[in-house]
């Protein structure tokens, strides 16, 4: 994360969301309006968040949607045009 901070010149300034066992940490003011969000499920498996159980694969969280985190944030972040 801190790569991508430094990369997108991001501010030092972040924010921080939690809801149970789901953490994300936003970096913003970043270079061409961009963000850097980091979401970690805590004793997380090698599951998708919100997505179907696969017992094999460990614990999985509920308490965020991946597919709808991770639309809303490129959604919200379009591109920058190269010039």
């Amino acid at each position: 994360m801190m790569f991508w901070k430094g990369k997108n010149c991001c501010t030092t300034t972040s924010q921080t969301y939690q809801q149970g066992d789901v953490t994300c940490v936003t970096h913003g003011g970043c270079t061409d309006g961009a963000d850097v969000t980091l979401c970690t499920v805590q004793d997380g498996g090698h599951q998708w968040p919100g997505g179907d159980t696969l017992p094999f694969l460990g614990k999985k969280s509920d308490n965020i949607i991946a597919t709808d985190a991770l639309w809303t944030f490129v959604a919200a972040h379009p591109r920058a045009t190269q010039q």
